[in-house]
């Protein structure tokens, strides 16, 4: 699509409301094609973004590019029933514009695992970022995430113990904040369905009333357990009509 629309984050369409049959203005006839193509865009929706379970257990998000052996979590955690999707446009290229080509099926959180035996729970999300902030650093997008987890609009009076390693050939960061154990794995130069590098981060957050060592333990699997590709799933014959 060579013209492109800036949209907001969410949109609203009444689907009980039909246009006009007859348009007698140029906005009336521009509003009446904005809900063509959307509703054209919707009508394709897929679990590309969503993700799903395959018959050996394995999570797997072609859109973002990533899967999760859950098996590597034993009996302690179970898949619930997740949050439904809903269409929302995304920067699919990474270009700091949302084109109303770009509405795709996503949740949030991506994935929610909760334990068996316990209130604790671990969530996995994805985020891209566009132009305006896609050269920002891991650690300072960290101390962001963790002075919203600790309620607080400033980083300056967190001293966060903040521990970096690799997944793969993908810079990880981990750090804690109350009740919550957060990673950031960064992942830049993905391709993904529009053959644009992009730049996510993927939000792995550990929630539980006491953070034990072996609540740790766990966190670190499903980090371990998390493969990371640096190009989207292939698209199907659905998605590219």
């Amino acid at each position: 699509m060579q013209h492109r629309r800036l949209l907001p984050d969410h949109l609203t369409v009444n689907g009980g409301t039909s246009p006009p049959a007859v348009l007698r203005s140029r906005s009336s006839l521009r509003a009446s094609l904005i809900l063509a193509i959307l509703s054209f865009g919707t009508g394709c929706v897929s679990d590309r973004y969503t993700g799903s379970v395959g018959r050996d257990g394995t999570y797997v998000n072609r859109g973002y590019g990533f899967t999760v052996q859950l098996s590597r979590l034993g009996d302690r955690w179970t898949m619930p029933a997740q949050i439904s999707g809903f269409d929302s446009p995304i920067d699919v290229d990474g270009d700091g514009l949302i084109e109303v080509d770009e509405t795709r099926r996503i949740r949030r959180p991506t994935l929610i695992l909760e334990a068996k035996t316990s209130s604790a729970s671990m969530t996995i999300d994805a985020f891209i970022l566009g132009k305006n902030n896609k050269d920002a650093s891991l650690e300072g997008l960290m101390l962001l995430e963790l002075a919203q987890l600790a309620n607080t609009s400033s980083t300056s009076t967190l001293a966060p113990s903040i521990d970096s390693r690799m997944l793969g050939t993908f810079p990880v960061l981990v750090a804690e904040a109350g009740e919550r154990r957060l990673a950031l794995i960064d992942v830049d130069q993905l391709i993904a369905e529009e053959n644009q590098p992009r730049r996510q981060i993927f939000k792995v957050i550990l929630r539980a009333r006491e953070l034990t060592a072996a609540l740790r333990e766990d966190h670190d699997l499903l980090l371990s357990a998390m493969v990371l590709s640096r190009r989207g799933g292939a698209e199907t014959a659905q998605e590219k009509w």
